[in-house]
């Protein structure tokens, strides 16, 4: 995954665009990189329409956030199960 510093906000659209089906741009966007004792880098969206979709969005406000998460430390194909089982990924 690309530095966010080489990355314009036009082709962080297209991304999102191209990826999610959408129609509309997205509200806001984050690229992040995380190390430690696992890596991985991640741009998350949050979707144009989301605010519009979503009524009562302080209850469910992370179920329309959609993203790409890029690591070479998860296994290619990765359930819910396989994280929550992994020492690596647990959160404290």
């Amino acid at each position: 995954m690309r530095n966010s510093k080489d990355v314009e906000k036009e082709e962080y659209q297209e991304f999102y665009k191209k990826t999610s089906n959408e129609f509309f741009d997205p509200l806001a966007y984050a690229h992040c990189i995380t190390e430690g004792e696992m890596e991985f880098h991640s741009v998350l969206y949050i979707p144009g329409m989301a605010l519009l979709n979503n009524e009562d969005i302080f209850l469910r406000y992370l179920s329309f956030v959609k993203g790409v998460v890029d690591s070479d430390d998860l296994p290619l194909n990765v359930s819910r199960k396989i994280l929550q089982d992994s020492r690596i990924v647990r959160c404290k």
